[in-house]
């Protein structure tokens, strides 16, 4: 499909296996492969597949818990599928629209959807069959018991026929057992939830398992069998590994209740308060009434006994070690949404009474704090910046960042246990940073083979460090100054700073200032009016106002004549060009970044740069480090730019022996990423189909590189060498620029140069000789060189 270049049979490809991921539990893949889809049918529409598309992003918007998200997705689904006509689809996104509905609370609308998809359905008794299960649960929410219970005698005679036992009445039986457990049959519901079970066991859905495994604990508690309902529950507790927060807080609620069937109330209490704060997250009303009613029935208050709840539960907490485990592993299970991780972490502080105050702040890109949820009072907003315990970044993206601040108590015990669980905080947020990443690799279809040539590879931490400040800069308007050599990447992070910023609908301009000739700059950049000059015969409006609304890249801006310079700063100052031939300037709304590979220090000490222009391009500055330094990312580009080339040939990725990679990591790379980009086109060009590339593709210069690398000065009276590299090659590349700088600062004096390293005359000489050092000027070696007896050692000096 790929190799045709049909954007819409790509599209079914990214679909399916965006279906095949949601299936397999990996909703982020699946997202991003549906939302791949939807890009390709912008230019090819098809509203059969942008229904189908839509359905897709729906379902797993819902399953993620973004249940708006999901309603706004089925809602436009609905209207390409009454426009394309597909009777299946249609059906889809009316069911989909009456259960979202019902989750989020909004009964009415959901009992229209379900009798629209009732009448649309009478010749699939199948789908008929989900639209009363779904009927079904909003009877249960609603306490209508009896009308569940009329629901499921139509669902009976529908599934009556051989050909109905299908799939979907396991589905179903999920509903029949809570429907059997409300209405005081425990024992029924304890036979349909094994039968579930029994089901879904050969088709390793380990998630519904999970779900009639609740079930099964619930009919057990139900029988007085608590015993057999500890064995049940422990049998779903192993089946929740990163589980849907609805079915975790399922798991929870039924916990709960067993807590406080077996006489732990205050354990029960901080259950049932865990359940409710997921539930709300995920804005599940019907689960989140059926956890209330569950939680007043199981905690009634005795008269008999004064208790105080929240007392209770953090003395549990305290005394409890598998109740703190089980907090603490709830942390780890809810960091896919750090703002529910955040809560979790200010209910547990509030419960231990280790804080004096504590917050979850969300912070603009500027940096201004919003407070989203708090405990305790803090009167003074500085005192949160004085806090002895670091900020916890629980998420940050362009929108800005969301962070967990604490005051702690005075006392050792407090700070130490308000550090402790800052810290589980911090690595659950990136354990499941890591946990994204690792599903990513592991996917169907692997994200680096959807990686263009304009967006960057980022693995090591400096890059990620240049990147997170390229982020933090995107959403203002000021300009940005990108450094670094030849080659290192300035303009995939100039793009990206486009990206992220508030003029990313406009356009990205990129203009090298050596492209053109010195004396047409001013007009390419500035513009200019007809007949301004010998040539002009039209208006011209410039590479300025070419990117009005949007960004300008200007590479190589130490390259601008001195003459340009003055009307570049004007226009950063003002925002305003002055055209050639015009007599009034130009407004304009651009957003500038420029680079340069060249010392701008050097340059502006030779005056060859206007020091007032540096200092106004110079506001927000990013240092891009050469690829030499960031080692960790060459095989991931290799295999990138391999990709790229083939696709281009038409042929198969080749393999690249472990050998070319061993030359490629100790090559320098003087022309950094463009340099590595255009051997691998090279290697893999020479490669025949199937082959695969060996050290004899490569280019002389790289060859070398595993033999030896050269001590390189580093700036001063510094030099690097390569820790890659045999030891005898690295003394001797270190000896010989040693000796050549001595050499150099003594203006060409044997006996100063060997006082200056430390040696004596006839050791110096030696050392020269066999380096094969000569001094400026000489074309053979002159007899004096040689040492004779007759010259007596110098002592060494300091």
């Amino acid at each position: 499909m790929l190799r045709c270049a049909d954007p819409q049979l790509t599209a079914w490809l990214h679909a399916w296996i965006g279906q095949i991921e949601g299936k397999r539990g990996a909703l982020d893949e699946s997202m991003r492969h549906f939302l791949a889809a939807r890009d390709l049918l912008i230019g090819s529409p098809n509203l059969v597949l942008s229904a189908f598309i839509g359905v897709g992003v729906c379902c797993v918007a819902a399953l993620d818990g973004s249940l708006e998200e999901a309603l706004s997705e089925a809602q436009t689904a609905l209207l390409d599928a009454e426009r394309s006509g597909q009777a299946r689809t249609l059906i889809a996104c009316i069911g989909n629209l009456g259960l979202i509905t019902l989750q989020l609370g909004r009964f009415d609308e959901a009992r229209k959807y379900i009798a629209r998809g009732l009448e649309f359905s009478g010749h699939l008794p199948q789908v008929q069959i989900s639209l009363l299960d779904t009927s079904a649960q909003l009877c249960l929410a609603e306490g209508d018991v009896e009308g569940a219970g009329e629901l499921f005698a139509r669902i009976d005679a529908l599934a009556s026929e051989p050909t109905r036992k299908t799939w979907n009445l396991v589905n179903i039986s999920l509903t029949r057992a809570r429907y059997l457990l409300r209405v005081g049959r425990p024992d029924e519901a304890l036979r349909v939830a094994d039968h579930g079970i029994a089901e879904v066991t050969p088709r390793s859905d380990r998630l519904m398992r999970a779900q009639f495994q609740s079930l099964r604990t619930q009919a057990l508690i139900g029988a007085g069998r608590t015993d057999e309902a500890s064995k049940a529950l422990i049998t779903a507790l192993t089946l929740l590994d990163d589980a849907p927060l609805g079915v975790l807080a399922d798991a929870e609620r039924v916990r709960s209740k067993l807590l406080a069937e077996l006489g732990q109330p205050a354990a029960a209490e901080l259950g049932f308060q865990r359940t409710v704060r997921i539930l709300r997250s995920v804005r599940d009303v019907p689960a989140l009434r059926e956890a209330e009613r569950e939680h007043a029935a199981a905690l009634q208050p005795t008269a008999a006994v004064e208790t105080d709840p929240a007392r209770d539960a953090a003395s549990a907490l305290r005394s409890s070690g598998t109740e703190m485990l089980t907090a603490a592993a709830h942390l780890f299970a809810t960091a896919s949404r750090p703002a529910l991780l955040g809560e979790e972490t200010l209910a547990l502080l509030e419960t231990l009474g280790v804080a004096h105050a504590a917050r979850l702040v969300r912070r603009s890109p500027r940096g201004v704090p919003r407070t989203v949820q708090s405990i305790g009072a803090v009167a003074d907003e500085r005192a949160w910046k004085r806090s002895s315990v670091p900020a916890v970044p629980l998420r940050r993206d362009h929108d800005g960042a969301l962070e967990l601040e604490v005051i702690p108590h005075d006392t050792l015990e407090d700070h130490t246990s308000v550090v402790s669980l800052c810290r589980l905080a911090r690595a659950a947020a990136r354990l499941d940073a890591a946990a994204r990443e690792e599903r990513l690799r592991s996917s169907l279809w692997p994200i680096e083979e959807q990686l263009a040539d304009t967006r960057g590879i980022f693995i090591a931490p400096a890059m990620h460090e240049v990147l997170d400040g390229a982020r933090r800069m995107a959403p203002t308007d000021l300009p940005v100054l990108l450094l670094g050599e030849t080659g290192t990447g300035k303009e995939v992070i100039a793009r990206e700073i486009h990206r992220l910023s508030n003029c990313s609908s406009g356009p990205f301009v990129p203009f090298n200032c050596t492209a053109v000739s010195r004396d047409m700059l001013d007009s390419q950049l500035f513009g200019y009016r007809r007949g301004a000059f010998t040539g002009a015969q039209e208006d011209f409006p410039g590479v300025i106002r070419g990117a009005d609304g949007g960004t300008l890249f200007l590479d190589e801006i130490g390259e601008m004549t001195a003459e340009i310079q003055p009307k570049l700063l004007r226009f950063l100052e003002s925002g305003e060009i002055h055209p050639l031939g015009r007599t009034q300037p130009v407004a304009t709304n651009v957003r500038v970044i420029a680079a340069t590979n060249a010392p701008l220090n050097e340059l502006l000490r030779a005056g060859r740069f206007r020091e007032d222009l540096y200092y106004r391009l110079n506001v927000c500055r990013i240092i891009i480090p050469p690829l030499r330094e960031r080692p960790e990312e060459i095989p991931a580009l290799v295999q990138h730019f391999a990709r790229v080339q083939t696709t281009e040939l038409r042929r198969p990725v080749p393999a690249l022996s472990d050998e070319v990679m061993e030359y490629f990591l100790l090559y320098d790379w003087p022309g950094n990423v463009r340099q590595l980009a255009n051997e691998v086109r090279r290697a893999v060009s020479l490669s025949a189909p199937g082959e695969t590339v060996t050290p004899d593709m490569l280019t002389p210069e790289i060859l070398e590189a595993r033999k030896t690398g050269a001590a390189r000065a580093a700036g001063g009276h510094e030099v690097r060498l390569r820790l890659n590299q045999p030891l005898n090659h690295a003394i001797e590349q270190l000896e010989r620029a040693m000796i050549a700088h001595a050499l150099e600062a003594s203006r060409g004096s044997f006996a100063a140069a060997a006082r200056q390293l430390g040696v004596t005359r006839r050791g110096f000489l030696m050392k020269r000789r066999r380096l094969g050092i000569k001094r400026d000027g000489e074309d053979r070696w002159s007899p004096l060189d040689e040492p004779s007896a007759e010259i007596a050692d110098e002592p060494p000096t300091s």
